[in-house]
Order: structure tokens, then C-alpha cells, then sequence
């Protein structure tokens, strides 16, 4: 009894302090075996033939793979989204997808069934099977609106998640049926890709949507302002050859320290002959033709073409 009990400790403790029937069934145990133990008080039922076994600590990871434990599914979706820390996904929901008939009634999980579960391209995080990166921005693009799921796939991308040649791949082997936002994922690769940085966050990419509906030129991303030694800033955006630097920024995105920090670069810049417009969150939700008109007035100041007729920015209420 002590050797079982020994290759069911190490086994508990390579998967979130749980053992599963058939698992248990291999080293030569049985349900009355777990059965007894339930019964000591030793281990506690967690799902459909799992157990979790005395002073194992209770978290989010634990629950999800209990759950996949008793139905042979994988993370997916926004629980995949969390594993693989995805801009934006901290927590989520248990989700997973499972062979079609698979999945039990669970409160708070939901299950997304297939008839290809061989097919869904998977890996392994923490000792939890889940989608590959790439599988799990295809599977987030039917639940999720078309900003965001932009918001993503640029960060995906830029932070090495997956690739583009990675996420091409997956949308074109992702069956249609039962995966409505094919479209939208593959438009937002369509915007993502090329040689130029992405853009760093949402609000980033926001601005960049307003200027563009606009009708203004394609803003050049991260641009460098030199005082002729050395760079002074980085700015998110801008026109270098007109020398016009946008900075889209906000204390609530940066902190204040941060805030302040590139604010002085800010004024070095200016010092340097640069307009440098400083688009706010604010600003960009609630007033976006105030950030067209503004770029429309530093467009105008360096003698360019600005789309329609906008009022000055100093004139607005």
C-alpha cells in the first residue's frame, strides 16, 4: 500500500494535487480504494472521477483540469486565452473543448464539442492541455468584438505568442462550421501584418482606426525623435518627415511616474521644432473629432493636405 501510495502522491503532485479513476486504476488501485479514501476524509470528489487529494491548495488551475481530467477535453478559448497570458485576459471562465458527448454538466464551465477533437492543434502549460496560441485567437474571434480581437492579435503577434505564418495556418485549417469568426480573424491578420511595428495597446489602435476612417495618410508607427546625439523619444505614431509625433498616452494606461517621465520628453521634442500632439483616452472614447481636428491643425501648420474641412482645434467648445 505504501508504494501506491507513493506513485499516486508524485502523480497528484505533477497535476495541481489531483488523481483521476483510470489514472488510479493504473497503478493497481480501484474506486473502493478511492471510495475509502473519500470516506477518511483523504481525498475529496471534484468532478466525475477525480479526486483531489488532503492539503492540496484550491485554484483556478486545479478546477480547470479536474475538468478536463474527467472529460479528456483541453483548455480553450478564454481559459486558453488566460494560460497563455493574452493581452487583456487575466481570468476567465472554464471553458474547454471536448469530443462531441463528452462533456458533463458543470455550473460555471461552459464545453464547446467537436467531432475533430483529434484534429484542434494543442500543447501543454502547467500540466494542462490546452490550444496552441494561435487555435485559441481563432477560437476567441466568435466571442469577442472586432476591436478587441484586433487589440489581440497585434499583441499576439508582437509579443511572440504565435506568428503570422502560425495564425494563417490555423484559420486555414480551422473547419467554418461552428467557428463564426473566421472572417473577422483573418481580416485582423490582414491588418496586422506587414514589416511595420504593431501598435502596443488598444487605445494605440483605436487612435489609429479614428485617424484612418478619417481620411488621413497611414500614421507611420514608432517614431524616433533625435536631437542629433542622441534619441530623445519614441513616439507611437507620427509623420517624421513633417516632423509631427503622436504620443497617445494617459495616466490611467502609464502611471503617473511614467506620465511624467515622457512628458519631459515630450517638451525636449518640442524644443526640437516637433509638434508632438498628445491624444488622451478621454479624448479618443468620447471626442474623436477632436483628435482629427487637432492632427488636422498640425497638418495644416506644416502646409499639408488634410482631409475635408475640419474647424481648428483652438476655436472648439
Amino acid at each position: 500500500m505504501r508504494q501506491i501510495d507513493d506513485a499516486i502522491a508524485a502523480r497528484a503532485a505533477s497535476q495541481h494535487g489531483l488523481i483521476e479513476l483510470r489514472q488510479l486504476e493504473a497503478m493497481g488501485g480501484d474506486r473502493f480504494l478511492a471510495a475509502r479514501r473519500v470516506r477518511a476524509g483523504r481525498w475529496r470528489v471534484v468532478a466525475p472521477r477525480v479526486y483531489r487529494l488532503e492539503g492540496a491548495p484550491v485554484t483556478w488551475h486545479q478546477h480547470l483540469l479536474a475538468l478536463i481530467l474527467a472529460t479528456g477535453g483541453i483548455a480553450s478559448h478564454r481559459a486558453a486565452a488566460v494560460l497563455h497570458r493574452l493581452t487583456g485576459y487575466r481570468r476567465a471562465p472554464f471553458e474547454l473543448t471536448v469530443l462531441r458527448h463528452t462533456r458533463i454538466v458543470r455550473r460555471g464551465a461552459t464545453f464547446h464539442e467537436t467531432l475533430a477533437f483529434d484534429l484542434v492543434p494543442r500543447t501543454t502549460i502547467d500540466a494542462i492541455p490546452v490550444t496552441t496560441p494561435a487555435r485559441t485567437l481563432v477560437d476567441i474571434a466568435g466571442i469577442t468584438s472586432e476591436r478587441a480581437l484586433q487589440a489581440l492579435v497585434d499583441a499576439a503577434i508582437r509579443d511572440g505568442a504565435c506568428t503570422r505564418e502560425e495564425l494563417a495556418a490555423a484559420i486555414h485549417t480551422t473547419p467554418k462550421v461552428g467557428h463564426p469568426g473566421l472572417r473577422l480573424v483573418a481580416r485582423a491578420l490582414e491588418r496586422a501584418a506587414g514589416p511595420e511595428p504593431l501598435p502596443e495597446s488598444i487605445l494605440e489602435r483605436s487612435y489609429e482606426r479614428v485617424i484612418l476612417d478619417a481620411g488621413f495618410p497611414p500614421l507611420q508607427r514608432q517614431v524616433w525623435v533625435h536631437d542629433g546625439r542622441a534619441r530623445v523619444l519614441r513616439a507611437d505614431y507620427g509623420y517624421p518627415d513633417a516632423r509631427i509625433a503622436v504620443e497617445v498616452d494617459s495616466v490611467r494606461f502609464h502611471g503617473q511616474s511614467r506620465f511624467e517621465t515622457d512628458r519631459r520628453k515630450r517638451a525636449r521634442a518640442r524644443s526640437l521644432g516637433w509638434i508632438v500632439l498628445e491624444p488622451t483616452h478621454e479624448q479618443i472614447s468620447n471626442d474623436p473629432a477632436g483628435a482629427i481636428r487637432e492632427l488636422s491643425d498640425a497638418r495644416l501648420q506644416r502646409g499639408l493636405w488634410v482631409p475635408g474641412p475640419h474647424p481648428p482645434a483652438s476655436v472648439r467648445r
